[in-house]
């Protein structure tokens, strides 16, 4: 019989495991951005915000590319780039709460999976082959899509206790990545060591450095307005 030295694949060798990316693997990414995004800004623009969709439409692509699409003030940029005269006598907290709103429902109307996945997973689910999702996008975020998807049910069910508490999906329990999982987790910070117990955001964060000429830089304890500014809960998109 042929062995794997000879470039021969051998009869007894066999598929153990199928890992998936989500974005624009199991449903398309890019097609429901489009349309999530234009639903936003007509919501801004029903509530004031007096500029052509499509001028909108190219100031928040540009917000994206700079800020990635992973940042959280998407709306908030928007409308520093854009003239005030355009929403004049409108509160801008209101036109971001429209476009976040109209985002939001738009994941609940409009995110399904390609329509041949859930049949294809499906048929995968009745094998012993172990199913997972391999990922660079942030844990939390590729996890709701999972679960908004309908299709977390047709991976891999966790074993508690082995596989490193790795969940089927690539996803630690508490939304840390495990050891070899393929998710990217968040980066490690300044003077962090080799061997060291890896940092995530669910724990306390390194102490930030003083704000140089505030009283805090010079024993005191009053934070500038800046930093008071970076304490603030951020607005989810």
């Amino acid at each position: 019989m042929p062995d794997a030295s000879s470039g021969t694949i051998t009869a007894e060798m066999s598929l153990k495991a199928i890992f998936f990316d989500i974005d624009d693997t199991l449903f398309s990414t890019s097609e429901f951005a489009d349309r999530a995004r234009r639903g936003a800004v007509d919501a801004m623009r029903r509530y004031g915000l007096r500029l052509p969709a499509d001028h909108i439409l190219r100031e928040l692509s540009e917000v994206i590319s700079e800020f990635s699409s992973n940042y959280e003030h998407h709306f908030d940029k928007l409308l520093l780039r854009l003239p005030r005269r355009a929403f004049d006598g409108v509160n801008p907290a209101i036109l971001v709460a429209a476009g976040v709103h109209a985002y939001h429902d738009a994941k609940v109307r409009q995110l399904r999976p390609y329509p041949d996945v859930p049949h294809a997973l499906a048929k995968l689910a009745k094998t012993e082959m172990v199913r997972g999702i391999i990922t660079a996008g942030l844990q939390q975020k590729q996890a709701d899509k999972l679960l908004r998807l309908g299709l977390y049910e047709y991976f891999t069910p966790t074993d508690l206790e082995a596989q490193s508490e790795a969940l089927p999906a690539g996803l630690r329990r508490g939304g840390r990545p495990a050891q070899g999982d393929g998710v990217r987790g968040r980066p490690s910070p300044p003077g962090h060591r080799s061997g060291q117990r890896p940092w995530n955001g669910d724990r306390a964060r390194p102490p930030r450095p003083p704000c140089p000429g505030t009283r805090e830089d010079q024993g005191g304890v009053r934070a500038s307005k800046f930093q008071r500014t970076l304490d603030r809960p951020p607005q989810r998109l």
